[in-house]
């Protein structure tokens, strides 16, 4: 692991930007670690976390059974200043039905955050 990128994910710099960080590597490495290192960092800046799994935030997205209960959800995830999601290998087929509501996520995150 690069310590100065680290150290630059520390600073929280990304989040100026609206940036998306992704860490990707194979199991066991610390990529979970990280992101809740990261997201720690940015609780104790005064930001707002919300950590989930994918699995978890599929689960909840797939439960819902209105569009108005998924708008609320998505902005529910849209509001945290910080959104991790754990265990993105679960998004891997973009084609996947249950997969469309997170990139609907990503892309409201993106456009609140302009």
């Amino acid at each position: 692991m690069d310590r100065a990128a680290v150290e630059d994910l520390m600073t929280l710099s990304f989040m100026n930007d609206a940036a998306n960080i992704v860490f990707i590597g194979p199991n066991g490495v610390g990529k979970s670690t990280l992101a809740r290192n990261v997201a720690h960092q940015a609780l104790i800046c005064g930001h707002t976390v919300l950590f989930r799994t994918a699995s978890e935030m599929l689960g909840e997205l797939a439960a819902l059974d209105s569009d108005a209960a998924l708008r609320r959800r998505l902005h529910h995830y849209a509001a945290a200043d910080v959104l991790a999601i754990d265990s993105c290998a679960v998004l891997r087929d973009v084609e996947s039905p249950g997969c469309k509501p997170c990139f609907a996520q990503r892309a409201a995150r993106a456009t609140q955050h302009k």
